[in-house]
């Protein structure tokens, strides 16, 4: 019969067969005849185990019994293989100038579908006007801020398990903003007189006043 296991499993086929005299039984996997060994047990008997089965395992078995008259085979049973999602390339930290576009991008194996969930800090994130894909392999930010700064994860999910990727830190850059410029007054004779400015921006800064 045909079976779907989870990765890691033991699968065992049967078959059961009569006729005249001593029975000979060859398993097959995808019309490959199997030997022992490995995680292949029982190639030659009616009984036929996969221990700590992979994707590479799913196929199609068969089993071959022939005596001193003749040769016939089974039918076939199909072997599915459900392996929990695993990341195979992981989302990189990017550094970038506020106003840029910037994009995440995972790369997962497991068996399909697969659903994907972007997390800023831990935060689930949602599509909006700046925000596209965050539910899918490719999270894209527009118009970047600083407050889009912080550490960006992947989870994802499938009928078997769930994974979630490195964190991936989004650094952005500004150059310096003049938010409070310096106020012209009037000084005394002799007396102190100071200016200042008030910056923001990606730091450190340096300054240099002019007359």
């Amino acid at each position: 019969l045909d079976q779907t296991v989870v990765a890691g499993s033991t699968v065992v086929f049967e078959t059961l067969a009569g006729g005249t005299g001593d029975l000979s039984f060859q398993w097959f996997k995808n019309d490959v005849a199997l030997v022992e060994g490995g995680q292949v047990s029982g190639s030659q008997t009616p009984r036929l185990a996969l221990a700590g089965v992979s994707a590479s395992d799913g196929a199609a078995y068969s089993c071959q019994v022939s005596n001193t008259v003749g040769i016939v085979t089974s039918q076939t049973a199909t072997l599915t293989v459900l392996t929990p999602p695993e990341v195979t390339a992981q989302p990189q930290s990017q550094t970038v100038l506020a106003g840029a576009t910037t994009t995440f991008t995972v790369t997962a194996d497991g068996t399909e579908p697969m659903s994907y969930e972007w997390r800023k800090n831990d935060i689930s994130l949602v599509d909006d006007g700046r925000i596209q894909g965050s539910a899918t392999s490719n999270l894209s930010l527009a118009e970047v801020g600083f407050s889009d700064m912080g550490t960006y994860r992947c989870l994802i999910h499938n009928v078997v398990g769930s994974v979630t990727s490195d964190g991936a830190a989004l650094t952005v850059l500004s150059p310096p903003i003049i938010d409070t410029h310096p106020q012209g007054q009037d000084a005394l004779l002799g007396r102190p007189f100071s200016l200042s400015v008030a910056v923001s921006g990606t730091a450190p800064f340096s300054f240099q006043w002019s007359k």
